[in-house]
């Protein structure tokens, strides 16, 4: 998929504020290196990540004391308690960024699929439509799969979505495996081996935390931005 990739592992759970700012400055950083990013991270709470356009009260009256947080991306709110996180930032040039969003969305989960295949978890693209998931999940996200997303048995076990901008495109996943132990650090190397052959990691260094920071608290922290819908 890619020649070359940036991958940061991050290794501190974060809050959602923090690591929605993160997300958000992989893509900046893909727009100046012209090379994708990939980032894989956890959660320092049992964070509830929103789409940009979700309601808060109904996401509020569902997720009662829950700790929430507003993407920048669409979708349906996801349970960030046990899931496997990542997000994906892709410059502008590349040819990926450029084709039509479904596209788009199948070609990344295909490169997830064959990480989870490597791992011993085998899994399906869900087709056309909505699909309604009987053993569905505790967020709406999972409740059902689109075109894309990615089934096991009667369960969807990977979901995302994504934002174009001027940079890129930013593409956040959540891979959920209930019942599967499965080492974390293990899926991240599969996964950023099938998006590419070339990995190059990406240090959290001073300068990158305190820009991620600064965003959290003006931006992803503020009542402003999640009480915008």
């Amino acid at each position: 998929m890619f020649d070359r990739l940036w991958c940061f592992q991050d290794p501190v759970p974060r809050t959602g504020s923090l690591n929605m700012a993160f997300d958000e400055l992989m893509l900046e950083f893909a727009a100046m290196e012209h090379a994708p990013v990939l980032r894989t991270y956890s959660w320092s709470e049992p964070f509830v990540s929103i789409g940009y356009f979700d309601r808060i009260d109904a996401i509020e009256a569902r997720f009662p004391g829950r700790p929430l947080v507003r993407r920048w991306t669409g979708g349906g709110a996801v349970d960030h308690r046990a899931d496997f996180t990542f997000s994906l930032a892709i410059p502008v040039e590349h040819l990926l960024a450029r084709r039509p969003g479904e596209q788009r969305y199948r070609e990344i989960h295909g490169a997830v699929a064959s990480a989870l295949d490597r791992c011993g978890v085998p899994s399906r693209s869900a087709g056309r439509g909505i699909v309604p998931i009987r053993a569905g999940g505790p967020a709406p996200c999972f409740e059902a799969a689109v075109c894309g997303d990615l089934i096991s048995g009667e369960r969807k076990i990977v979901g995302g979505a994504q934002r174009r901008t001027r940079l890129g495109v930013l593409h956040q996943g959540s891979i959920q495996l209930p019942g599967r132990p499965l080492e974390w650090s293990a899926l991240s190397h599969a996964l950023a081996s099938a998006f590419a052959p070339e990995i190059i990691p990406l240090p959290c260094d001073s300068g990158r935390m305190t820009r991620a920071a600064a965003l959290a608290e003006s931006k992803y922290a503020s009542p402003a931005w999640l009480q915008a819908r």
